[in-house]
Order: C-alpha cells, then structure tokens, then sequence
C-alpha cells in the first residue's frame, strides 16, 4: 500500500482538492489531505479523503505548522503533491522552503500543480521571475492542459511535466434546478480577462430572442461600475443582471444548473474552474477559442468555441446550442467520462510502479 500527501495549505481551491484527491484513493493506495479543511465550501461535497488539518489562532500561524508537518513527516509518504503556494505572490520564502523539502526527500516524490503559469491579471516582472525559479527548480510538474505545458518549455524547464485531467465538478451533487433555456450565465470572478464587454455586445443580438445574461461574483468595484455604465447606455437593464458579491457553493450550483448556456468569451485562460463546473452540471459552454479552453471544449460535444473577438458568431453559436440541445447535452456526457478524474491515478501508477 503506497501512501500519498495532497497539500493545500490554506484551501485554496477547497472542492478541486477534494475531488482530486478522492479519485486518487484505490486497493493499492491512502490518501491524505494536508492544510485547512473549508466545511462551507465542502459542505455539498462526500467527505471520503481524511484531512489532516492544524487549528491554531492565526492562518499564518496554521500555515507555518503545516510546513513543519511537511519537514518531519513527508518521508512517510510515497508521493507529495503540492497544490499551491500562497505565499509566492508576496515572498520568496516557499522557493527556499520547498528547496529544503526537496532534500529532505527523494525529488522523484514532489510534485507541483501549476494551475495557472502566472497568477491572473499579474504585471508584476518581480513575481513573474518567482514562478518561473520555482517551475525551472522543481523535478515534477503537473499541468492539466497542453498550453500551460508550452508556456513551461518555452522559458527552458527541463523537469518532467505530466498532464493530467481535470475532470467535472459537482457532477455527482444532488441539488435540483429546473432549467431556464433563456437564461446565459457568467459567474464567478468578475474581471475583464473573462471579455464581459464583449457577451454585452452578443446580448445585444441575442435580446430579439428574449435571452438574458446572469452575471454574478466578486471583483473590482470600478470595473464592476464600468460594467453597469455600459449596460445602462445601451439599455439592456431588462436583459442583463449583475450581482456583486461572494458566491456560495450552493448558489453556483443552482445558477449554473439553471442556466441553458454559461458564456466564457474570455481573452485568456490557461484552466477554468467555470468550465468544469458548467461540464459538471451539465450546461453547455460557448466562448472563444482561446487557452485552456481548447483542451476542455470539443465544439457540438459540449458547447462551442469561435475566434477571440468573434462576438456576433458567439451569439449566433448560443442560438445553434439551444437548436440542438438533446444532442450537445448526450455527448457532452460522454465526453466527461472519457476525461474524468480516474484517469490520474494511473498516470501516478505507471510513473512511480505503484502496480507493482
């Protein structure tokens, strides 16, 4: 039996880690959770992963016990599996700190996660150098999509890089939501990578078929209000909503559940946890053509992707989704099986002979 460690300090990304972690577990491996266990984010979510969580008085406090938890017991483990740095946008301290980790164990037994090359809407040349010390002293990276491996060859890394899936999210929650099929959503984030200036510009075509746009999440007031400006000069108060402010795990299900379509017209990306929970839940994506997006989007199996700028043709892409519905929502299931979660242990079995 071959143990192995998923580590997320702070849980940052709380229901990937979850479901990673879960479908590495099998009759040949134990697999454990590091870092803080988020029970509002998990709370729709089978617990089958033990946490292994520290609950002092501070974050920073918490944080610090988790590395030293690292140092003194990462031998017992077969395969480390680090999910993110939270620091690394603001010090160099984890590149040291994971130096030392390295040697304290076998290099073939960390791995990365890079999530996102650089962190979003990053500028600073200071932080970009940080990621780009850290991807070229590692041994093993893990990327879940093919343009996130061409950024990492393209500044020399000469560690192995495994990419693996990232299968559906909250496919297997049982909340039910009927259907709005006029009904297009744009969650999460509110920023202008996701291109929100150019879904206004297709729900202007799209208004003549009584579509309306949900737009709803967390993001910088004066963008936010750049937005509403916008929304009101073109007098579209009737077709598009905004909402402000945090999303609960339950109301991302529900508004993602009911809409018919979920619009990503995003200038860039590398992965996205929207798409997977739109693939999840069983809702159609239609965006552009760009980043990670080509890796999860198969056009007519589970939505459709056309050229970057190309907002008329996105409309009209929304009108053929809905024309064909029963169809996109048939194959795109089949398609989430062929790419789901599973498929990653064995990629860490033929890696580290863990059939043996």
């Amino acid at each position: 039996m071959r143990k192995i460690l998923v580590v997320d300090f702070n849980g940052t990304t709380p229901i990937y880690t979850n479901y990673f972690a879960k479908n590495l577990k099998s009759n040949k491996t134990e697999v454990e959770i590091l870092g803080y266990k988020n029970e509002t984010e998990l709370k729709y979510l089978k617990k089958e992963v033990k946490y292994i969580e520290i609950n002092l008085y501070s974050k920073l406090l918490n944080y610090f016990c988790y590395w030293g938890y690292l140092f003194i017991f990462a031998k017992k483990y077969d395969i480390l599996i680090i999910e993110w740095l939270p620091f690394l946008k603001y010090s160099v301290i984890e590149l040291y700190l994971i130096g030392f980790l390295q040697k304290r164990i076998k290099k073939s037994e960390l791995y990365y996660t890079v999530h996102n090359f650089y962190p979003h809407n990053s500028q600073n040349i200071k932080l970009k150098k940080r990621y780009e010390k850290l991807y070229k002293n590692l041994s093993n990276l893990l990327v879940h999509t093919n343009e996130t491996k061409i950024k990492l060859k393209k500044i020399g890394v000469n560690g192995k890089i495994s990419e693996i899936n990232h299968g559906p999210l909250y496919y297997d929650i049982d909340i039910e939501e009927k259907k709005d099929m006029k009904m297009l959503s744009m969650l999460g984030t509110i920023s202008e990578y996701k291109g929100i200036e150019d879904a206004l510009k297709a729900m202007e075509i799209l208004k003549e078929n009584k579509f309306y746009l949900y737009i709803a999440g967390k993001g910088d007031i004066k963008y936010i209000n750049k937005l509403k400006k916008i929304i009101c000069e073109k007098k579209m108060e009737k077709n598009i909503f905004l909402k402000e402010g945090y999303l609960s795990t339950e109301e991302i299900i529900k508004l993602t559940k009911k809409s018919a379509v979920t619009l990503m017209p995003y200038k860039q990306i590398e992965q996205s946890g929207v798409a997977l929970t739109s693939i999840g839940l069983n809702t159609p994506i239609v965006g552009y053509k760009v980043g990670g997006l080509k890796d999860v989007i198969v056009n007519s199996w589970n939505g459709y992707l056309v050229n970057s700028g190309d907002y008329e043709k996105l409309a009209y892409k929304v009108i053929e989704t809905i024309d064909n519905y029963e169809n996109i929502l048939l194959r795109s299931k089949i398609l989430s099986e062929r790419k789901g979660w599973q498929e990653n242990l064995k990629l860490f079995l033929e890696s580290r002979d863990l059939n043996e």
